[in-house]
């Protein structure tokens, strides 16, 4: 191969490796999917995004980036427990769908699950399906755990989002107290919308606050 054809090569190559890793940035970081309809020209659906669906109404100024749709076909079982909660429930126009209080998969990540975990595949395919012991043992726990310090790093920005501070009852003994005590919503509010695992820390301090 001559000098010109190896440097040709050599461009060629940079060509694609500088494509594929400004690919990977954006559709890691900066894409934001936010209509079924591109995934369901390959995919079935089974679940009404608009159950679900981002509610931009209590953030209006920014809305997250990722795929903004698809959680019930994967997680069916926290969307059951979603379905029957308040806030599901919930007739005001700020009622949340799970990509406003769950930070939502980027591209990659929802590929990377779709393509590589089923019922059929490993432990984490199994425990995606919410009656299955692998859920209650291992995914559930550690999915608890990752929630709910992402709700203590933003000082619970999901639930002030939407519950302002001026529409707080601070004249509530419990609620006196919480902010007495520096704590965050989620320190208290925990379990609301989902079943989740045990607290035990903050199940004792709020005993040992009388909250």
């Amino acid at each position: 191969m001559s000098t010109n054809n190896k440097k040709g090569l050599l461009v060629i190559l940079g060509g694609i490796g500088f494509v594929v890793i400004l690919s990977y940035v954006y559709f890691a970081h900066v894409a934001k999917i936010t209509s079924p309809f591109l995934c369901e020209f390959c995919h079935n659906t089974y679940y009404d995004y608009r159950e679900y669906a981002y509610n931009p109404k209590p953030t209006p100024a920014s809305s997250p980036r990722g795929v903004l749709f698809g959680c019930a076909e994967c997680h069916r079982g926290p969307f059951r427990e979603f379905k029957n909660s308040d806030h599901s429930k919930s007739e005001k126009d700020t009622r949340p769908g799970c990509p406003n209080c769950h930070k939502p998969h980027n591209v990659i990540t929802a590929a990377r699950f779709m393509f590589t975990t089923s019922p059929l595949i490993g432990i984490t395919g199994d425990a995606m399906q919410m009656d299955s012991r692998a859920w209650d043992s291992k995914m559930k726990p550690r999915l608890d755990k990752k929630v709910r310090d992402g709700f203590l790093k933003s000082n619970s920005k999901a639930c002030t989002d939407c519950h302002k501070e001026k529409e707080v009852d601070w004249d509530l003994e419990a609620h006196q107290i919480a902010k007495k005590e520096k704590m965050t919503c989620i320190e208290c509010h925990f379990n609301l919308v989902h079943k989740g695992s045990p607290w035990p820390e903050k199940e004792e301090k709020k005993e040992k606050l009388g909250i």
